[in-house]
């Protein structure tokens, strides 16, 4: 196993020996993992040039659910990732604890009202963009107000159901959506920040589709009505692995990729650490 002490970590922000030994990690997977996110990387910036957008158009999340917090410590050090994607609340507040204090974590799956305090204690969560209720917006607003009164607001995105699957999180609804817009852009709502809106495309149309994605385009229109509505800037995320490089060419700001960088993943009750 492999133990930085020295060297980079010098300069990494908040490291301690105890992140140094819960992060381990051989040569093997270093290569490996470090191999597998340049071709992602190129993937993506082959993509944005094909459309004459510019790279810094669009943020590369690596999102690392189910994987041990090595694997996030070799991209920290060896690619200078900083913004990682959790899809599990106790999941993310374990891996904060053994990464550095610099990392932006983003948390990205299903979020549960009784989990919004948890995650709200998270010091360096920079981003929530799966926020589908005003009741969830405001148990996180009302906790980044306990614990982090004078923190940057946290970056949240409205997720938004454009497959229409009963059983998928997400707001479809016009009145739903533009109730949340307004509760996240209230100036009373001081600890949080809207920046945009996300969706996860059904499995179908992601593997399916070499054209636009029709599911990808009803995000856009949501995009345009709610800009022209309220005088504001949507960000988009959408694309993961199987989809990114059409989500790119459909103007998305931001692509979640676990998969392709990270492997395939275990079973969530098989230990990874």
């Amino acid at each position: 196993m492999v133990y930085r002490i020295t060297g980079v970590h010098a300069g990494i922000i908040g490291i301690t020996r105890r992140m140094l030994s819960t992060t381990a990690y051989s040569s093997d997977r270093q290569i490996e993992l470090c191999a597998a996110y340049k071709a992602v990387e190129q993937q993506v910036s082959n993509s944005i040039n094909g459309c004459g957008r510019s790279r810094a158009d669009v943020l590369l999340l690596a999102v690392s659910k189910l994987k041990p917090a090595s694997d996030l410590m070799i991209l920290y050090e060896y690619e200078g990732v900083r913004n990682f994607g959790e899809n599990y609340v106790q999941e993310l507040i374990a891996k904060s604890k053994q990464l550095p204090q610099d990392v932006k974590w983003h948390f990205t799956g299903t979020l549960q009202t009784n989990k919004c305090k948890d995650l709200a204690k998270i010091k360096n969560l920079y981003a929530v963009e799966t926020i589908d209720s005003v009741k969830k917006a405001r148990k996180l607003e009302e906790s980044r107000a306990k614990f982090y009164p004078d923190a940057s607001p946290v970056r949240c995105s409205i997720q938004i159901n454009t497959s229409y699957e009963s059983q998928k999180a997400g707001l479809c609804k016009e009145e739903e959506i533009c109730e949340l817009v307004e509760y996240l852009i209230s100036p009373d709502t001081k600890h949080l920040q809207l920046r945009g809106l996300m969706t996860i495309g059904s499995w179908e149309v992601s593997h399916s589709v070499s054209g636009e994605n029709k599911e990808f385009s009803i995000l856009v229109g949501w995009k345009k009505k709610l800009d022209a509505k309220y005088g504001i800037d949507l960000e988009l995320s959408m694309g993961m692995s199987s989809d990114f490089e059409q989500a790119i060419k459909q103007g998305t700001s931001e692509v979640r990729i676990g998969t392709d960088i990270f492997g395939a993943r275990l079973p969530k009750n098989v230990p990874t650490d």
